[in-house]
């Protein structure tokens, strides 16, 4: 119900097009990256989902079947060759469906925790079944240290979008560019045809009241016009990144004064606009720029 205002956008603006280009052939359920479900404590979140389906299935519970179907149709939409007589290509990428596991995995994982507490409370008289809850809070809080710890080495910092140095940089455009100022960032390619900022300026949208350009790609739920308007100017930005004549005309041309590069960098070069005569450096601290394009070409 949430979702349902966005669903037609997506519909026609996001899977058709996608489902237009489906290719043909066949594609087996062993092209889906298995290994993303093992870092971490991934084989325990799967012995106890298992072990919940194992009691939905024993208690029947209508849930399961629900569980099922909807893991299943997730499969199908990310590997529609799997099934004979179908394109090989799927509606969605088969990694965005295998993070999107954690949602059926933590029900069953949660209701084999309270299956097994059910089970208990027809064996254990009375008062003394406060005895398993008690246990199962001090178990789960142990549970949830180890497992952060387990957890966090396996980020990438590859994806970490902002470093520390982008922080103060937001923070000064939040105090001194004006709110309705659209900020162009380092654009890089998302999926789907959409695309999304590559540093710490992805996060300027977020953090103050500036818009950006991409912005969030949620813009993929826009009209189709509104879509290529924004992968345009990111496919004009990718070729004129370290081209600073080209940048500014295309900046002219979109009316965007200013520009942002992060401590992580991406296709548009600062110090080729910090030579220009067409850019002004408005903030420059620990690897981090904010431009402003010049109202005229000298």
């Amino acid at each position: 119900m949430l979702l349902l205002p966005w669903l037609p956008a997506t519909l026609i603006n996001l899977l058709v097009p996608v489902g237009q280009k489906l290719s043909s052939g066949q594609a087996a359920f062993s092209a889906i990256p298995w290994n993303f479900l093992k870092p971490g404590l991934g084989f325990t979140a799967l012995y106890r989902a298992g072990l919940g389906l194992v009691l939905g299935i024993l208690l029947r519970q209508r849930f399961t079947l629900t569980v099922l179907l909807w893991t299943a149709l997730m499969y199908l939409m990310a590997n529609l060759g799997a099934i004979p007589g179908l394109p090989g290509a799927g509606f969605i990428n088969p990694v965005s469906m295998e993070i999107s596991l954690f949602m059926p995995l933590a029900i069953l994982g949660g209701f084999a925790i309270g299956g097994i507490l059910e089970l208990l409370d027809k064996i254990i008289p009375g008062r003394w079944q406060l005895i398993p809850r008690v246990i199962l809070v001090f178990l789960g809080a142990a549970a949830g240290i180890w497992g952060a710890q387990r957890l966090i080495p396996t980020l990438n910092p590859v994806t970490f979008l902002a470093r520390q140095a982008d922080f103060p940089a937001i923070h000064w455009i939040d105090q001194n560019i004006p709110e309705e100022e659209t900020i162009l960032i380092n654009p890089t390619a998302w999926g789907y045809g959409l695309y999304m900022g590559n540093d710490g300026g992805y996060w300027i949208s977020a953090l103050t009241q500036h818009p950006t350009l991409p912005p969030p790609v949620l813009y993929g739920m826009g009209t189709r016009t509104e879509i290529e308007q924004v992968n345009q100017v990111a496919e004009g930005v990718r070729t004129a990144g370290d081209d600073p004549t080209a940048l500014w005309a295309l900046m002219r041309a979109e009316n965007i004064r200013y520009v942002y590069t992060g401590a992580r960098g991406g296709v548009i070069s600062p110090i080729a606009l910090s030579q220009s005569e067409l850019f002004a450096v408005r903030f420059q601290q620990n690897g981090t720029w904010v431009f402003e394009a010049l109202p005229q070409n000298p």
